[in-house]
């Protein structure tokens, strides 16, 4: 985690997911992963995707929610609006590149 959080401050561009660390690492450890991001003042560039299938998605959601040092505003980002954000959903697409590289 300390060399996450490190990336994460050295790259501002950086997100992380982390749905495998749902079912990857014991709960305990998962929650504790979570409130070092959130410590940090990261919780605007960690993403949960749906690794794992329906049973550990079902849990990673949960231990979002139930997060007591989360806000409702984190767990929405978290969960929902960083992914909007990061993959531009209803925003207007990057400017396309005049050229190929190396071209």
């Amino acid at each position: 985690m300390e060399r996450m959080v490190y990336m994460l401050c050295m790259h501002p561009q950086l997100y992380v997911d982390v749905s495998v660390l749902q079912y990857a690492i014991a709960r305990p450890a998962y929650v504790t992963a979570l409130k070092t991001l959130a410590d940090a003042g990261l919780t605007d560039r960690v993403m949960f995707g749906s690794d794992g299938g329906p049973r550990f998605l079902a849990m990673g959601i949960d231990a979002i929610e139930q997060a007591p040092f989360l806000s409702d505003k984190q767990k929405r980002d978290i969960l929902y609006g960083n992914a909007m954000r990061f993959f531009r959903v209803g925003q207007s697409p990057p400017p396309r590149a005049s050229r190929v590289c190396g071209g």
